[in-house]
């Protein structure tokens, strides 16, 4: 008995899933499906959280896709590099690029995001934030 339960709650919630991406409201759906405005709400909780995991599944298998890839470019590139005994810069570019794109997917390189609200501050904490951003920027270029 408990297994057509879960029959039953799994097929609902597919029904549910299906009329939510149609744009129905909650109050549509659950006319729809026969049930409870509350249910469906319920049920479309638990189904957006199983988008979201499927989602971040799907995003890691990629990455890790990606990165594999990556690398055996990477090995392929050393390789050719070695075997023109260091001499063809065409190989060195591309492996820098491809290095590039690896510390890009691993996010090294993202910049990070600060939020400040200098209402709070005096006149020198903003002076010091200033220059610490003037310096980082000069280190950059």
């Amino acid at each position: 008995m408990r297994k057509n339960r879960n029959k039953e709650v799994t097929a609902r919630r597919a029904e549910i899933a299906r009329f939510y991406l149609q744009g129905l409201t909650g109050l549509e759906i659950s006319e729809l499906v026969s049930v409870s405005p509350s249910q469906v709400s319920r049920d479309l909780k638990f189904i957006n959280k199983q988008w979201q995991a499927e989602t971040l599944t799907d995003i890691s298998e990629k990455k890790a896709r990606d990165l594999a890839e990556l690398t055996a470019i990477k090995r392929e590139l050393w390789e050719a590099w070695q075997k023109t005994k260091n001499k063809d810069p065409r190989f060195m570019s591309e492996l820098l690029k491809a290095l590039k794109q690896i510390s890009e997917l691993l996010g090294y390189n993202s910049t990070q995001k600060l939020a400040v609200t200098v209402e709070d501050m005096n006149d020198s904490e903003i002076d010091k934030l200033l220059l610490k951003i003037l310096n980082n920027n000069e280190n950059e270029d």
